[in-house]
């Protein structure tokens, strides 16, 4: 399925670099570049990618830390009820009120 979705944005992709070959001039100060539309679109998508993933990384390493952390003490948590668990094994519970040996 992956590479299905792949080969089709590489079609769009050369279908749009085919349709958009007019030049542009894009200025920025006093520095001006001419290209091919489609090559300034792509750049500036580019950018625009980079841009969102440097402001999305530290959220996304703290969620994986979080994830770590919990994971961890998840593990913790289920040894300790293990533990726990062994140490009461030995007394029967049969889902019964406890009684007293007498029958009060």
């Amino acid at each position: 399925m992956r590479i299905i979705a792949l080969v089709v944005v590489a079609v769009f992709a050369v279908i749009f670099a085919i349709q958009n070959t007019d030049v542009a001039t894009v200025s920025l100060l006093w520095w001006q570049v001419r290209a091919s539309l489609a090559v300034i679109m792509i750049l500036c998508l580019s950018m625009g990618l980079l841009v969102g993933l440097a402001v999305l990384a530290p959220l996304l390493y703290r969620r994986r830390n979080a994830t770590r952390e919990l994971q961890s003490r998840l593990a913790a948590m289920e040894a300790n009820d293990i533990e726990r668990k062994a140490r009461t094994s030995h007394v029967p519970f049969d889902g019964a009120p406890a009684t007293h040996p007498d029958g009060r």
